[in-house]
């Protein structure tokens, strides 16, 4: 059907095939181009996924309309007292999401009273995570699922937010850091550094080093931090 408008999130199963099932791989495909194709209009969700959409197929760009993501308002501050220190990544564990090489980055902390949380479905790739991790710490916690209420106030009460991703044609987590009044460290990769502007302090995803430093500037330096908190609102 001509009469339709579609919307692409982003072309991840393109770049990252290892990260999905050969039938999923074969469907989507098959089906994108032509969706593609016969759509009257394309939304996407960033500029970065406008310019991926046209770099890998041929499609008119002045069909393409870019419309971002949003947070739910249920994403506000929640602040605990006497909340043990942590960092927070929140994401899938996917290997682009490049987990693997945050929890290295945080093994290098030498801070016993700091942790890590990772939440997010634990999946075949937990394995390579920690078998990555070059003797993963007891500090570093991978939660799973958890619920919304959970998740809202473990947003609230990290010192900051880590979003070490290789990829992401969006990336809602870093805005839900924000709106939840924690400071943001990102990579500067993808459409990262488009969807967090200037609110957020970003590292070389591939640098382990960098993220390490990053991090630590965020944890150290309590200026910063509320300086990337009201940032992060108005973002």
């Amino acid at each position: 059907y001509s009469n339709k408008v579609v919307t692409i999130h982003d072309i991840t199963y393109k770049l990252f095939p290892e990260n999905f099932s050969l039938p999923f791989r074969t469907y989507y495909n098959f089906l994108i181009p032509r969706i593609l194709q016969s759509s009257r209009k394309i939304i996407t969700v960033s500029n970065f996924s406008k310019r991926e959409i046209l770099k890998h197929y041929k499609v008119d760009k002045n069909k393409i309309d870019v419309i971002y993501n949003a947070v739910h308002n249920k994403f506000t501050p929640s602040e605990k007292e006497n909340c043990e220190k942590y960092i927070l990544g929140v994401s899938s564990l996917s290997k682009h999401k490049n987990f693997d090489m945050l929890v290295k980055s945080f093994n290098k902390i030498k801070n016993k009273n700091l942790k890590l949380y990772i939440v997010g479905e634990k999946n075949r790739n937990l394995n390579y995570i920690l078998t990555q991790g070059h003797n993963i710490n007891s500090n570093v916690i991978f939660t799973g699922r958890v619920g919304d209420q959970e998740l809202v106030e473990l947003y609230s009460n990290a010192t900051c937010f880590v979003f070490p991703s290789l990829y992401e044609g969006f990336g809602i987590p870093p805005l839900e850091a924000m709106a939840s009044g924690t400071p943001v460290v990102a990579s500067n990769a993808a459409a990262i550094p488009e969807v967090c502007g200037d609110a957020a302090l970003y590292f070389n995803p591939l640098d382990m080093e960098d993220i390490t430093e990053t991090i630590l500037k965020i944890v150290q330096n309590d200026d910063m931090k509320k300086a990337l908190i009201h940032k992060g609102f108005k973002q």
